[in-house]
């Protein structure tokens, strides 16, 4: 029973090593969703960004269409935009390679609001 209880306890740690190095660093946004017109509760949440080496991702808990997603670099220059639209668990990844390291900020503009988030390519 205890090499059981000790392969269950080292399966799960294993797991959660591998989800956090799958889904990269979440980029902390800050903005508005779902305002006073959309406070319906089946108002769809906001996607999560994360970074992971040069590779952008949006993870999208519920379906969400027509997002404009837009990352400028520390000098206001866009050097991505896109519209983008997922099913409910969906993830949309793009890749920022060949931009210079540095401090970027990605923008998602929706019609039930505005999130940005600031993070730092290496």
């Amino acid at each position: 029973m205890k090499n059981v209880n000790k392969f269950t306890v080292v399966a799960i740690l294993f797991a959660l090593f591998l989800t956090n190095s799958v889904l990269g660093d979440n980029i902390p946004t800050e903005g508005k969703w779902r305002d006073e017109y959309y406070r319906s509760a089946d108002a769809p949440l906001p996607p999560v960004a994360s970074i992971e080496g040069d590779i952008l991702s949006l993870s999208f808990e519920d379906a969400l269409s027509n997002l404009t997603v837009c990352v400028m670099n520390d000098k206001g220059v866009k050097v991505y935009e896109d519209v983008v639209s997922s099913e409910a668990g969906g993830t949309y990844s793009f890749s920022l390679a060949g931009e210079a390291n540095g401090q970027y900020q990605v923008v998602l503009l929706h019609r039930l609001g505005h999130l940005t988030g600031s993070f730092t390519l290496e």
